[in-house]
């Protein structure tokens, strides 16, 4: 008989990213071992290409709200007959009645993947009903542990999904999409418009560094300029001209290749594929040390920096933009631990292997 995995991500998909290369690889390996999937979204994924993908790989949608709703997880599960339910962003509540609802019908296997740190104490009681809980970092099990989780806790990334083939084509189209000239320096980042993910401490670090360095552009992708408060505040510092927003798009990665220099700026983070992309492309990296940055991960690939700190990361910056001809070291260095350790491929294998048949 055919077994099934149920995905339940607990979120939206906007846009065709590293998470939904995650997923489509978990999907794809699992149906060359026989396994059939199902994954939940609150609404329709908005990228059609991934939602072709889904298609192509007989994957079946369930779109649905489960937050405090305890009879559409019934009913989700009920429906879907998993044997193995994996889920991610879910919060505590949410956690505690998949897990309850799920023993109820006698699922055989339940994953919970952390994200970031949330309620560790609360979580020690729910995770306890779970047969393997995953954290993207070390800081995260780390957190987990001391809290008091139980010892079924280990450490798996996503990892990144790109081919970087055709950079150097990606890198002219995409400086000419920006009418940026082929001397101007250009710092990117990946991020959805969200506080924890510090693009207000970005905007204001480049206001200053743009001061000392005028030839240098900034360009955001994943934030709705039309929606978006950032770019008023760009505005108010005086940088709009020389902020650049890629808008939400599918593989944005690509735009990456415009850049020289890779800058994460969160105030939290737990496994960040876009460092991990940038990894991939050979960019320099300046980050906050949080999540996987905080273990270490960034390695001799860049520049490490304090969270919500302006003064911190505008430092970090300068002392990158003053030494481009470390750029070529650090980005193969990058390059080095993105084969290592962050290949989505290797790490999905990982994950079906060691965690959904073990």
């Amino acid at each position: 008989m055919e077994k099934t995995v149920l995905y339940i991500t607990c979120s939206k998909s906007t846009k065709y990213g590293g998470g939904e290369h995650f997923f489509l690889e978990t999907a794809r390996q699992c149906r060359q071992l026989g396994y059939r999937t199902v994954v939940q979204y609150q609404d329709l994924p908005r990228s059609s290409a991934y939602l072709y993908d889904l298609k192509d790989l007989d994957v079946d949608i369930v779109t649905v709200t489960l937050k405090w709703n305890p009879l559409k997880i019934l009913k989700l599960i009920f429906t879907a007959k998993p044997d193995i339910i994996h889920v991610n962003f879910a919060n505590s509540a949410l956690l505690l009645e998949i897990a309850i609802i799920a023993r109820l019908l006698r699922v055989n296997k339940l994953i919970d993947t952390e994200h970031c740190v949330s309620s560790p104490i609360m979580r020690r009681y729910v995770l306890s009903l779970y047969d393997k809980v995953i954290c993207v970092s070390n800081e995260i099990r780390n957190i987990m542990s001391y809290s008091g989780v139980s010892s079924n806790l280990s450490t798996l990334s996503h990892g990144a999904f790109l081919n970087s083939a055709n950079s150097a084509q990606l890198r002219v189209k995409f400086r000419g999409e920006f009418r940026i000239s082929g001397q101007e320096k250009v710092l990117a980042c990946i991020a959805f418009d969200s506080p924890v993910k510090g693009l207000d401490i970005l905007l204001k670090s480049f206001q200053k560094v743009h001061g000392d360095c005028p030839d240098v552009r900034l360009i955001i992708i994943g934030v709705d300029s039309e929606t978006s408060k950032l770019p008023a505040l760009a505005r108010d510092l005086g940088i709009a001209y020389h902020v650049h927003w890629a808008g939400i798009r599918d593989e944005g990665w690509k735009v990456l290749t415009a850049a020289d220099v890779y800058v994460q700026s969160s105030r939290s983070e737990g496994g960040p594929i876009a460092v991990m992309e940038a990894m991939a492309l050979k960019l320099p990296i300046v980050t906050t040390r949080v999540g996987l940055m905080s273990d270490g991960e960034a390695g001799e690939a860049g520049v490490l920096c304090t969270p919500d700190d302006v003064d911190s990361l505008t430092k970090a910056i300068r002392d990158m933009l003053r030494q481009p001809e470390a750029w070529k070291r650090m980005g193969e260095a990058g390059y080095r631990r993105y084969k290592e350790m962050f290949q989505g491929e290797k790490l999905v294998e990982t994950l079906v292997h060691d965690y959904y048949l073990a």
